[in-house]
């Protein structure tokens, strides 16, 4: 099996990464960035996929990729501990798929693969071909509800990856089974192997309406620029310590695995039940009139699995500029909820769908429409870019819901529709005298299909200083960033220490592509993980992760 490589992202406390491989599609790895797998048509049109459902049976080879242990840094897996695993995987899946999908243990097995260091690609291939006799040899796991779940004793750079649907799938991790990190990673990559990819955010470059068309979403668009994996509220976003969120309403809906959604064609006042609650409303599926796109609608709360966001646990955060606008997350309202806009990104080389997740409001107490976050506070309203669809919040409130009023255009006439309130017959008049017919309205012409977008391919190299180190001491890193054809790159790196942001360093033509910087003091002993991410003109991303023992 070949990987190709295409992109990767690193933010706080949080890893999401990808690769595709020449007979697989993979996503979330440490590789650096070549081509990227971009969104394969415009963000209201999704692959068509079928309802997913079945018994998922997870072949579980817990291997030591190498066989020195002074490397490891996972716990050897045993298999009462792989079916506590597989468990959670059922608790998690089973309850989101409205107990559609059911995930079992197939089989367990331990290995040793005898590598010089833990390369997880090849690690993955030599499991492919070698476990559980040569089961998973050749994708043939296509078709078959049956996944290969790789874990192993070592780090391997961190990485987790799957493939993307088929009915089937593969999954390594390095980042062991424990339930902060560990669970949180498996849900996520189990969710690519289920079908489902990326769940992003998005942000328009207008200061009127906050929407694009259709064709404008992309990781490289200047309109509606997207930033992969930037949806706090959804297991298929980041994944954050102790966070297993909800996967967002359009996947549940697409999946078949949601029924209690009102499909809005006609203005209307809903109230929406929280996403992570039962019964009542739980989502909007708007059909735009003029255009026919579609927006989904949600509420999220501080309760159930969505309590466990991200969300509602740090302060605010916003991103790295995008096109001169800035995406800000992490301040929804813990005690009343926030209401989302979300649309579907499709991708029809992993016949996958996306989502993102539209910034559509100022932040608190600010008038800067070029910085915006994620959701929409009572009294907060949205407005399509033709302006025939107004979404506006009314209220909020845990208990009894979200109230939203829906305005929807008439779609010939470009008024507002108020079909809804029935009017009496009129006292009946003399025949007034006809008038010409109008002359019918020009069909307009379809939008183009984006083209593919290429990334600039870059890389990035950490070294630490010592390596090894006593309680309370410091260390440090000194990170090389290459990018193709640029002798001296910039942008921006950002260094973390065990998942947490320690600095962001600009990067300066002078700089020759080279940052040494200075940890803090390491007062975690045992085995801590430092990241760096580099993020760079032409939408180049790369990322590269070290270890430091302390003792």
């Amino acid at each position: 099996m070949s990987i190709r490589p295409t992109r990767i992202v690193l933010l706080g406390a949080l890893v999401a990464l990808v690769v595709t491989a020449t007979t697989s599609v993979f996503v979330d790895s440490t590789q650096s960035t070549a081509t990227a797998a971009a969104p394969s048509a415009p963000a209201g049109s999704a692959v068509a996929t079928a309802p997913i459902s079945g018994v998922e049976k997870v072949y579980v080879s817990a291997v030591a990729a190498t066989p020195q242990t002074s490397d490891d840094v996972n716990a050897a897996v045993t298999q009462a501990q792989a079916q506590s695993v597989i468990d959670q995987l059922n608790s998690y899946w089973s309850a989101q798929s409205n107990g559609a999908v059911t995930v079992q243990l197939g089989g367990f097995e331990t290995r040793s693969l005898g590598e010089t260091t833990c390369d997880p690609n090849a690690a993955l291939s030599a499991e492919e071909s070698g476990a559980f006799g040569g089961q998973f040899a050749n994708d043939a796991w296509k078709g078959t509800h049956e996944h290969l779940l790789v874990l192993s004793t070592e780090s391997c750079n961190a990485d987790s990856f799957a493939t993307v649907g088929g009915t089937g799938g593969e999954i390594f991790s390095g980042n062991g089974i424990g339930t902060a990190m560990g669970v949180p990673y498996l849900l996520h990559e189990f969710g690519h192997n289920l079908g489902f990819e990326h769940a992003s955010a998005s942000i328009c470059t207008n200061t009127t309406s906050y929407d694009g068309t259709a064709d404008s979403f992309g990781y490289s668009s200047t309109t509606c620029p997207t930033r992969e994996y930037d949806d706090y509220f959804d297991i298929m976003g980041y994944t954050v310590k102790n966070a297993t969120p909800n996967l967002s309403s359009p996947q549940r809906i697409m999946a078949g695995w949601m029924n209690n959604y009102a499909t809005v064609t006609s203005s209307t006042t809903q109230t929406l039940t929280a996403l992570g609650g039962s019964g009542g409303t739980q989502a909007l599926k708007v059909v735009e009139p003029v255009s026919g796109d579609i927006y989904y609608v949600e509420y999220r709360t501080n309760s159930g699995l969505d309590a466990t966001s991200a969300e509602f646990h740090y302060g605010l955060q916003c991103d790295p500029a995008m096109s001169g606008y800035t995406i800000c997350e992490l301040d929804s309202n813990a005690s009343q909820g926030d209401v989302r806009v979300l649309r579907v990104i499709p991708f029809a080389s992993a016949g996958a769908n996306g989502t993102t997740v539209m910034a559509t409001a100022l932040t608190a107490g600010s008038t800067d429409a070029t910085k915006r976050h994620t959701h929409l506070d009572a009294g907060n309203s949205f407005v399509s870019v033709d302006g025939s669809f107004t979404l506006r919040v009314l209220s909020t409130n845990p208990s009894s819901g979200a109230s939203v009023s829906v305005t929807l255009a008439n779609s010939s006439t470009g008024t507002s529709d108020s079909s809804s309130t029935p009017t009496a017959s009129p006292t009946p008049t003399a025949t007034p005298t006809p008038t010409a017919t109008p002359a019918p309205t020009a069909t307009p012409t379809p939008t183009a299909t984006p083209a593919p977008i290429v990334r600039i391919p870059s890389s990035v190299t950490l070294r630490v200083g010592r390596g090894s180190v006593r309680h309370g001491s410091r260390d440090s890193v000194r990170i090389t960033v290459r990018v193709a054809g640029v002798p001296r790159p910039t942008g921006t790196v950002i260094v973390y220490l065990n998942g947490g942001g320690v600095r962001a360093y600009p990067l300066t033509a002078r700089k020759r592509g080279v940052i040494s910087a200075s940890l803090p003091r390491l007062t975690a002993v045992g085995y801590n993980i430092v990241s760096v991410v580099y993020v760079g003109p032409g939408n180049a991303y790369s990322w590269s992760a070290a270890g430091i023992t302390v003792r």
